[in-house]
């Protein structure tokens, strides 16, 4: 890269060479922010894919979010749910003995 910011193709440019071609720098585009979702939202947009004949592809798009992560997020609160549902029977047993 020059002084002039630019990058010349072929060789060294010097004063008593003549470049025929610049090659222009084309900037690095920026990363996106990541978005953080409060828990309600992330449990709507999976309740959203729990809908008879719903894609979870469809409804990441719609959200704006990686169809893995909707998956995720499914599969983790649907396990939180059986999860609480055997410590309830395993309470009940309990309290039968």
């Amino acid at each position: 890269m020059s002084s002039d910011g630019r990058l010349y193709k072929g060789c060294f440019r010097a004063d008593d060479v003549r470049v025929n071609e610049v090659i222009e720098s084309v900037a690095e585009p920026e990363a996106q922010k990541r978005i953080h979702r409060s828990a309600e939202e992330k449990r709507r947009i999976v309740e959203a894919t729990f809908a008879p004949g719903t894609s979870i592809a469809r409804v990441a798009r719609e959200h704006g979010v990686n169809s893995n992560q909707v998956f995720q997020c499914g599969a983790m609160s649907i396990a939180r749910g059986l999860l609480a549902v055997v410590r309830s029977l395993l309470r009940s047993c309990c309290l039968l003995l």
